[in-house]
C-alpha cells in the first residue's frame, strides 16, 4: 500500500510537471512550479530515542532526519502532514524497539518553498528515564550534628547512612544529584525534623539508560550548642581553674544542668581550648571550642561559645590618709601631688596601681589654695579624684581625705628677767646671745637652735631685734625692768622646720651690784634618802638636782619686787660645795639614831658685779627606807598625754641604725622629759637622768622601731619605763612616739 501511495504520488508529481517544464523551456526535474522538490525515501541510520517525556515523536523523526543530513535542514513539521505513518508512537517499555516509517506530505502553500513527500523508515526505543523517587526515613534516630561546622561533610555522612536503603537499580553516587533542603541547625539543645532532597541531575545517564526522580531523606537531628557571657571577679591564674570555671557554667546553664550526658568536669572531653585567654582587668576575650566526649556512649558533642569579662578593679569611694600632706611656705600652694597620690594608692591596696594621668584632679588646687596652713596649723581636705575612663583596669572615682599641715613650730618662749650690770658692758647683740642661748632649750628639738640659719632664701637674717632695742634703751636710761621682745622666722630649708617665734622677757640694767643677803628656809621639805650601796650615788644626784630646783623656784628669784629677780638660775653661775655637803652627810650617815641631817648650804653669785650678797639655805636630810613615788596617786606619768611625739625619717638606707637609735632616743627623752618644764612641775619628784632609769635597757630600746617602705608610719608606745637604778624613787614614765617614713619630707 504504502508503496502504490508513493508510485501514484510520483507519477501525478510527474504528469503534472511536463507542460510547465515544456512551457519554460527550462527542464529541470528538482523545481516544480517554482518550489524546490525535496521528495525521497530512506532509512534512518541511528535508532530514534524517544520517551514519555517526547512532545511530539514526529518531530524528534524529522530531527534525526536532518541530522543524519537526509532532508533540508530548512524543512519544518508544521510545512506539511503526516500522510501515512506505522509504529510512530512510543513502544511500550523502557529499551523497546519497533520499526516503522511516516510519509511526510508538504503542503501546497505560497510561503512553502518546497514541495514533494519524504518517506522515512526509522527505528524507535523508548528511552524513558527510569523514576527512581523515593523516601528515606532515617528519623527513627535523633542525629547529633553538633560536631559538623560544614554542610557537606554532614550531607555526605547521612547519604551514607541512607543509600543502604535505596531501591534496587538506584545510583548511589552522590555526586549524581543536586542537593538541598537540608542547612546546619540555627536552633539548639532540641530535635529538628529536617529533611535533605536529593535530586537527580542526569549524571549517569547513558544510551537508554536514563533516571530521574527526587530522593527524600527525612531526619530528626539536634545539635548542643551554648553562649556563654562570664565574668571574671578576680584573677584566675592558672588554666585548669579558668577551663573547669568556664565547664561548670556550662553546666549549671538551664539547658544543661538537668541533662545527664553532659559531665561535671572538662576533663572527660577532648577539648582544643587555644581560644580560652584569660582577660585583662577590664578587658574581654572571646572564645569557642568544640567537646568531643572521651565515651559518647555517656556523653554527647557540645558547641561552646561565649566571652570572658574581667572586672575592673573598683576604686576605693574613700581613701583616708594616715600621714599628713606636709607643706612648706617656701611651697605656698604647692602640693606633691604625685606623693599625695603614691601615699593614698598604697592605702587603697590595689593590685596595680592606678596611675595619675588617668583621673581627673583639677579640683585639687583650688580645695589646697583655700585651706592653705599657716605655720603650725593644719586643715582637713577632701581630694576628689574624677576617674576619666581611660584605662579599664580601673573603675569608679574616689575621694582623698587628708589632713594638709604645716608642722613649723610657733612658739612665744619667756625666757625670764636677765639682771646685767653697766659694768660688763652690755650690748644688744651681747644681751641677744644670751637670750637666745636661754631660749633654745625650750625650741623642742625640732627646729635649728643656731641662729646663723634663721636666714630668707637670700641669706638675709630673719631675726628682728628692734624690740629688744628698744627694750635696752629703756633699761639704761630709766634702771628699771623693761619687756622685750625678738621675733624669728625660720625657713624649714634651714631651720628645719617653718618657725614662727617670738622670745619675750624682762630686762633691767642696773649700775652698782646688789648686796642684800637671801635666807631660805626649806627644812620642812621631803628631802628623803636611803643608804641602798648600789643607788646612793643616784640617789645624792637626784637630791642635789631637786635642791637646786627649789631653790630657783624660790620667790626671790621669781618676782621683780625681790632681790634675786633676774639673776641667773644655772648653778654653774654660783659657787657653792652643797653637792659635797648633801654627799658627805648622807654616807657618812649611820642608822639608828635621828633620822634627820640639818644641813646649812651657802651660795655666792660668782659674777660680783650683780649680786654680792649671800644665799643661805636651811634643809633637812631625812633617813627612810621606804621608795619614794614619783606620782602621789601611784599612776603612771604620761610624759606625752597631749600627744606623741613626731618624728620624720626621709631614707631608711641607714648605716648604723644602732647608733642612730640611740641619738634618737636622746632626743625623744630631752623633748619629753628634760625640756618638759610643765611636767617637771606637775610631778616635783620626777627623776630627770636617764641614769636612773631603765631607758638603755633592751627592754625599752627594742620598741624602737623604725618605719619600712610597706610600714611608713610607726607607731611607739615606751610604758615600761621605771626607776630601775634609783633605790629611792619608784613608778612609771609614759612616752609615745610616732616615726613617719616620708621621702619627700626633708628636714
Amino acid at each position: 500500500m504504502k508503496k502504490l501511495l508513493a508510485i501514484l504520488t510520483a507519477t501525478m508529481l510527474a504528469t503534472s510537471l511536463v507542460p510547465t517544464l515544456v512551457a519554460c523551456g527550462n527542464s529541470h526535474s528538482d523545481i516544480i512550479d517554482g518550489k524546490k522538490n525535496v521528495s525521497t525515501e530512506f532509512t534512518l541510520t541511528n535508532s530514534v530515542y524517544v520517551s514519555s517525556e517526547t512532545k511530539d515523536i514526529n518531530a524528534d523523526i524529522l530531527a534525526a532526519a536532518k541530522k543524519e543530513g537526509r532532508i533540508e535542514q530548512g524543512l519544518d513539521l508544521h510545512m506539511g502532514d503526516i500522510t501515512d505513518k506505522e509504529n510512530n508512537t512510543l513502544p511500550p517499555n523502557n529499551g523497546d524497539q519497533e520499526a516503522g516509517y511516516i510519509v511526510f506530505t508538504l503542503k501546497d502553500r505560497p510561503e512553502i518553498s518546497y514541495t514533494g513527500s519524504i518517506t522515512i523508515y526509522f527505528t524507535l526505543i523508548n528511552s524513558s528515564p527510569v523514576d527512581i523517587s523515593q523516601d528515606v526515613d532515617l528519623s527513627v534516630t535523633l542525629k547529633d550534628v553538633t560536631k559538623y561546622d560544614d554542610l557537606t561533610t554532614l550531607q555526605n555522612e547521612i547519604w551514607d547512612e541512607a543509600k543502604t536503603q535505596f531501591t534496587a537499580n538506584t545510583p548511589d553516587d552522590i555526586s549524581g544529584y543536586d542537593l538541598s533542603g537540608l542547612a546546619l541547625p540555627t536552633k539548639f539543645n532540641q530535635p529538628l525534623s529536617e529533611q535533605l532532597i536529593a535530586k537527580y541531575n542526569g549524571k549517569f545517564d547513558s544510551g537508554n539508560k536514563k533516571y530521574k526522580g527526587t530522593i527524600t531523606i527525612k531526619l530528626n537531628i539536634i545539635s548542643y550548642y551554648i553562649n556563654l557571657p562570664l565574668e571574671l571577679k578576680n584573677d584566675v591564674g592558672d588554666n585548669d581553674t579558668l577551663y573547669q570555671f568556664i565547664w561548670q557554667n556550662v553546666k549549671n546553664s538551664p539547658e544543661f544542668s538537668t541533662d545527664p550526658r553532659v559531665a561535671a568536669s572538662y576533663k572527660d572531653y577532648d577539648i582544643d581550648f587555644s581560644s580560652v585567654v584569660e582577660p585583662g582587668r577590664g578587658q574581654s576575650t572571646n572564645f569557642k571550642f568544640l567537646a568531643t566526649p572521651k565515651d559518647e556512649s555517656v556523653n554527647h558533642y557540645l558547641r561552646v561559645e561565649g566571652s570572658l569579662t574581667k572586672d575592673p578593679y573598683t576604686m576605693p569611694k574613700d581613701i583616708s590618709l594616715a600621714v599628713p600632706i606636709i607643706v612648706y611656705e617656701k611651697d605656698r600652694y604647692q602640693v606633691d601631688k604625685a606623693k599625695v597620690w603614691s601615699d593614698a594608692m598604697a592605702i587603697a591596696g590595689l593590685p596595680l596601681t592606678p596611675e595619675m594621668k588617668d583621673f581627673d584632679l583639677s579640683g585639687w588646687d583650688a580645695v589646697i589654695r583655700n585651706n592653705w596652713p599657716n605655720i603650725g596649723t593644719k586643715h582637713a581636705i577632701t581630694l576628689v579624684a574624677k576617674n576619666n575612663n581611660t584605662n579599664p583596669v580601673f573603675k569608679g572615682d574616689t575621694t582623698i581625705h587628708a589632713i594638709i599641715m604645716n608642722d613649723g613650730v610657733v612658739k612665744t618662749i619667756n625666757t625670764g628677767p636677765i639682771l646685767l650690770s653697766t659694768a660688763s658692758n652690755p650690748t644688744v647683740d651681747s644681751i641677744f646671745v644670751s637670750t637666745w642661748h636661754n631660749a633654745v632649750g625650750q625650741f623642742g628639738g625640732e627646729i635649728s637652735t643656731k641662729s646663723t640659719d634663721y636666714v630668707d632664701s637670700k641669706g638675709n637674717s630673719t631675726i628682728d631685734k628692734s624690740g629688744l632695742e628698744a627694750a635696752y634703751k629703756q633699761a639704761l636710761a630709766t634702771k628699771g625692768w623693761t619687756d622685750y621682745a625678738i621675733k624669728a622666722r625660720g625657713d624649714a630649708r634651714t631651720t628645719g622646720k617653718d618657725a614662727d617665734l617670738t622670745i619675750t622677757g624682762k630686762l633691767r640694767i642696773i649700775d652698782s651690784p646688789l648686796t642684800k643677803n637671801v635666807p631660805i628656809d626649806y627644812t620642812t621639805r621631803d628631802y628623803k634618802f636611803n643608804q641602798d650601796p648600789t643607788t646612793v650615788d643616784r640617789q645624792i644626784k637626784t637630791l642635789t638636782t631637786r635642791i637646786w630646783n627649789d631653790i630657783i623656784g624660790y620667790s626671790s628669784f621669781n618676782n621683780e619686787l625681790y632681790t634675786l629677780y633676774g639673776v641667773s638660775k644655772k648653778i654653774s653661775a654660783w659657787d657653792s660645795d652643797y653637792e659635797q655637803k648633801v654627799a658627805d652627810a648622807i654616807k657618812n650617815f649611820t642608822p639608828g639614831g635621828s633620822p634627820n641631817i640639818p644641813l646649812e648650804l651657802k651660795f655666792r653669785l660668782k659674777d660680783q658685779t650683780i649680786y654680792q650678797g649671800e644665799m643661805t639655805v636651811q634643809i633637812v636630810l631625812k633617813y627612810d627606807s621606804n621608795r619614794i613615788p614619783m606620782n602621789p596617786s601611784g599612776d603612771p606619768i604620761d610624759a606625752t598625754a597631749n600627744g606623741p611625739l613626731v618624728f620624720y625619717l626621709d631614707n631608711l638606707n641607714i648605716q648604723n641604725p644602732e647608733q642612730y637609735i640611740k641619738n634618737l632616743m636622746i632626743t625623744i627623752w630631752h623633748n619629753a622629759i628634760t625640756y618638759n618644764y610643765e611636767l617637771q612641775k606637775k610631778y616635783p619628784n620626777l627623776l630627770l637622768p636617764t641614769s636612773n632609769y631603765n631607758y638603755w635597757d633592751q627592754e625599752v630600746v627594742s620598741r624602737v622601731v623604725l618605719p619600712t617602705v610597706n610600714n611608713p608610719v610607726s607607731d611607739i608606745t615606751l610604758d615600761n619605763i621605771i626607776p630601775k637604778y634609783n633605790g629611792l624613787y619608784e613608778g612609771t614614765v609614759i612616752i609615745k612616739i610616732k616615726i613617719i617614713y616620708d621621702i619627700n619630707h626633708r628636714p
